[in-house]
């Protein structure tokens, strides 16, 4: 069965409903099956937009800082700490589809 997600509108192939956005982590509530997604609609006000814009560059900036201490962390040989800020790093990259994805959607 596909399900998606309205927050990120990742398309999500699985038997069943995932507990979370496997994209942008948001939680089953925001996912709903595929033949039942409404593409998001509306105009964003010039305050939203400069919302979604500051947000946007706050995960850019915080994907930075996470994949330069994972980095750090493999060239100092702890593996434990270097897949931690790996996750990290993904995590903040699936906030950044997300924040794009409502503006592409939304006219922003």
């Amino acid at each position: 069965m596909s399900w998606r997600c309205v927050v990120c509108g990742k398309k999500i192939t699985e038997d069943h409903k995932p507990d979370a956005c496997p994209l942008c982590g948001v939680v089953s509530d925001y996912i709903v099956a595929d033949s039942e997604y409404e593409r998001p609609s509306g105009t964003l006000s010039a305050a939203a937009i400069a919302d979604y814009d500051r947000a946007l560059a706050l995960e850019v900036e915080a994907t930075n800082i996470y994949n330069e201490a994972a980095e750090r962390a493999k060239n100092e040989g702890d593996e434990l700490t270097n897949l931690f800020f790996e996750a990290l790093a993904k995590n903040e990259h699936g906030h950044q589809v997300a924040i794009k994805f409502q503006q592409r959607m939304r006219g922003a």
